[in-house]
């Protein structure tokens, strides 16, 4: 995957920017491990504004896909660490109404 690629330096320059582009295009796509990345920089703040909201939106939605790892330890971390309970309830709406679009 071309986001990873960049996203670890693998075959090309380290490139976070490259690497949320890729990843958003792919993690648009149901690509779980694009949507790891873009939850990762998100969560970093590496190629896109740091969003704590955005970073546990696409790490849920990655962990609803029943072929990726688990993630609970990542968004458990998330959620009590770095937001507060507004954002927390804003990004369970976001990954509920994703979960719900994608199965229609």
């Amino acid at each position: 995957m071309l986001a990873a690629a960049y996203f670890q330096g693998r075959g090309v320059e380290l490139d976070y920017d490259e690497a949320a582009r890729w990843a958003q295009l792919a993690a648009e796509q149901d690509e779980s491990g694009a949507q790891v990345i873009l939850g990762t920089l998100y969560m970093q703040g590496n190629g896109v504004p740091q969003d704590f909201v955005a970073a546990y939106v696409w790490m849920a939605i990655a962990a609803s896909d029943p072929g990726t790892a688990d993630g609970s330890r990542i968004l458990d971390n998330l959620a009590t660490r770095f937001m507060t309970p507004e954002q927390l309830a804003e990004a369970e709406v976001r990954v509920r109404d994703w979960i719900r679009d994608r199965r229609k």
